[in-house]
């Protein structure tokens, strides 16, 4: 994106910084390849994802669950800190089991989950999952502070993660927290970044629980963001996103 004078001077006015932002996806395409705006970790479109009405951007990723719809790139380092943030936009258009939003998961191979962000109709909460085990061991924290989920309405997420604990905010609100009992786990053999679903094997493209709604304005950093920059990134009129 070229950034005019006055584009510059409006993402001045942000508190959000992008020191150790791995990756920023808008997820503003109409279909195809979803580019990375800052990093190099374009997401392949799986099954054609589409478009639909963001609050961020004019445009949002449409994932629909009846054609199994998904985005992913392949593992790298830089995809899988010790300590990260991520943070995205998310509309359920209904409220299935288990949605998945954002994962690092291959969920029937243990030596192989990191992490996962979904939504599950049984707790009626954004759930943040952290596996820090070769046996599948995991930490969760729920967004109880904030509470039960409405489909239709744009959420903004946000999850931290480090070596004590780990933590969920929805709009900016008060966050839940966790310790975690060890350190996430952090291999060379860890599964694909990706939007929408997680991998049901190792080395296969078979997809499970994908969502059902849109995803926009998707970051990751290596790093933990202060306080005010979450409460920021949850302000879809915040200078941040501007300079995407």
């Amino acid at each position: 994106m070229l950034i005019t004078p006055a584009t510059f001077f409006k993402t001045q006015g942000s508190v959000v910084s992008t020191t150790d932002l791995v990756s920023f996806w808008k997820l503003d395409e109409s279909s195809g390849t979803r580019y990375d705006a800052h990093g190099s970790n374009d997401l392949t479109d799986n099954n054609t994802v589409g478009q639909g009405t963001g609050t961020v951007y004019a445009n949002a990723a449409d994932f629909e669950v009846t054609n199994n719809e998904y985005l992913t790139v392949a593992d790298n380092a830089g995809l899988r800190p010790a300590n990260f943030t991520f943070s995205c936009w998310v509309k359920l258009e209904s409220k299935r089991a288990q949605s998945i939003i954002a994962s690092k998961d291959v969920y029937n191979s243990n030596a192989t989950r990191e992490w996962v962000l979904d939504y599950e109709s049984g707790f009626d909460r954004f759930n943040f999952y952290v596996f820090y085990n070769s046996s599948g061991g995991w930490d969760l924290v729920q967004a109880n502070n904030f509470g039960s989920v409405s489909a239709g309405v744009w959420y903004h997420v946000c999850l931290t993660c480090n070596n004590s604990e780990i933590t969920i905010r929805i709009n900016g609100g008060t966050a839940d927290s966790t310790s975690v009992t060890s350190s996430p786990r952090n291999t060379s053999s860890s599964p694909p970044f990706a939007l929408g679903s997680f991998f049901s094997s190792p080395g296969t493209t078979t997809a499970g629980a994908e969502m059902d709604g849109l995803i926009e304005a998707a970051g990751l950093w290596s790093r933990v963001l202060s306080d005010a920059e979450i409460t920021a990134l949850a302000d879809s009129s915040d200078p941040f996103y501007d300079q995407f």
